[in-house]
């Protein structure tokens, strides 16, 4: 779980330093749709 929540973490702070949205976020998991 530690795992998949740093790479969220991740994928969020990516796209907020770049100021890019995505409806969907790609994780090596899972996919998580974005409201």
């Amino acid at each position: 779980i530690a795992h998949e929540v740093q790479i969220f973490e991740d994928l969020s702070h990516l796209m907020g330093k770049h100021d890019v949205k995505a409806d969907v976020i790609l994780t090596p998991k899972k996919i998580i749709r974005c409201s």
